[in-house]
């Protein structure tokens, strides 16, 4: 019978890898032969200690390490490396996996062909203390955008949906096809290889809608808008690996980062007030409320989150920041206003 190896990579965040791995041992099937992985990359809390307990009681864990942080793709390619499953279920130290999720995933790999095809799950945020951000990422934004999938997408959903928070591949793809390391961050080195896959064999990726999961990582915008730069980094990394793909530089806003110069102030200001008076009505029960409220926010969201994108891509490409004439503003000083003016609610 087919093992399963689910495959874990973590730094410094020893309470929700916790979390994340009590629901994968009060979930998964004892029936499935499997085995958990958890690679840590250069985590300097104390991760490593819980990790060697936690390996030295349980046969079913086992453990390896970079002393130092090399980012999540040379960590999986370790784990990839070291695993025993003919199947690699990868998912996020934040992922919290509902009843069945694990089996559906695994009993698709073994009723569909798979060498050329990987399988994901469904995720949405947790429920606990969500902010109107973090429900606007799976419900209108950028991230976790499994609502977009159609049914007849259900065997194929695209290239972009190579998502590491629960995606089950068969290990030997993995092996001749392994994750780009010179991605640093947890940004885009997936996405990367599900582009990398489908030009090299076709590869498809199915959704199992009903395997549940969810995000366990509370976003606040503010702090989401301040580490984007890394984001942003590696949006950039990945269209200069493929420098002739303007389909994907233009996907990925770099096209339009090039040549918008100016930014209008004031639409963003009148964006954060919106954002600030009406985050309270997002949850509203009322429909004649909620949804008029959620648009509004939705759009005041991406309009400001597009404007760091495209300051944060300016600044990468050692370009001119973007100015607004009528307020003598350039990005980085509207920037800092934002970032000051926007309620830590949201």
């Amino acid at each position: 019978m087919n093992k399963l190896t689910i495959l874990l990579t973590t730094q410094n965040r020893r309470a929700t890898l916790q979390r994340a791995l009590e629901a994968i041992f009060a979930t998964v099937d004892p029936a499935i032969p499997f085995e958990v992985l958890v690679a840590d990359d250069g985590s300097t809390d104390d991760t490593p200690a819980f990790l060697n307990a936690l390996a030295g009681s349980n046969p079913s864990v086992s453990t390896l390490r970079n002393p130092t942080a090399r980012g999540p793709a040379a960590a999986r390619n370790r784990g990839i490396r070291q695993a025993s499953g003919d199947f690699v279920l990868i998912a996020g130290d934040d992922v919290i996996f509902q009843a069945g999720a694990i089996g559906l995933l695994y009993h698709h790999a073994l009723t569909h062909d798979m060498s050329r095809a990987s399988v994901i799950g469904n995720i949405g945020p947790c429920p606990e203390g969500i902010t109107p951000f973090e429900h606007w990422c799976s419900h209108g934004g950028s991230q976790f955008t499994h609502y977009r999938i159609q049914e007849s997408e259900r065997l194929d959903c695209g290239e972009a949906y190579f998502y590491t928070s629960n995606i089950l591949t068969p290990r030997t793809l993995l092996l001749e096809y392994p994750f780009d390391e010179s991605f640093p961050y947890p940004r885009y080195e997936d996405r990367e290889l599900g582009y990398r896959l489908r030009r090299a064999i076709g590869h498809v990726i199915h959704y199992e809608k009903n395997a549940l999961s969810t995000h366990r990582h509370p976003l606040r915008f503010a702090n989401w808008l301040t580490g984007f730069k890394t984001f942003v980094w590696s949006a950039l990394h990945f269209a200069n690996l493929y420098p002739h793909d303007a389909t994907l530089a233009r996907q990925l806003g770099l096209e339009r980062a090039r040549n918008e110069t100016r930014f209008d102030f004031s639409a963003l200001t009148v964006a954060a007030e919106t954002l600030n008076a009406k985050h309270p009505l997002y949850f509203s029960e009322d429909p004649t409320i909620s949804g008029p409220a959620r648009q509004e926010l939705g759009q005041g969201f991406r309009l400001i989150q597009e404007f760091f994108r495209m300051m944060y891509f300016r600044e990468w490409l050692t370009l001119p920041p973007q100015y607004d004439a009528r307020h003598d503003l350039h990005a980085n000083q509207a920037a800092t206003r934002l970032l000051a003016q926007l309620s830590g609610a949201l």
